[in-house]
């Protein structure tokens, strides 16, 4: 996961987003929003604060192909 948050770790920390709960991820320029879900990880992942990103993370919506 690093290589994908850009050199980001874990913090241990989570934040729900639209009833979803993801991983907050701390790197030396860019923060992520990482969330699992069975075999599919999704990253939000950039410079914007953890509320802008939460914004991003809260407009994705999954479905089955």
């Amino acid at each position: 996961m690093p290589d994908v948050t850009h050199k980001a770790k874990d913090t241990g920390r989570t934040q729900t987003v639209g009833g979803q709960v993801w991983h907050r991820w701390e790197g030396p320029k860019y923060d992520a929003l990482v969330r699992t879900e069975g075999s599919a990880t999704t990253v939000v992942t950039g410079t914007a604060s953890f509320e802008r990103l939460a914004e991003m993370a809260g407009s994705l919506r999954s479905r089955k192909v």
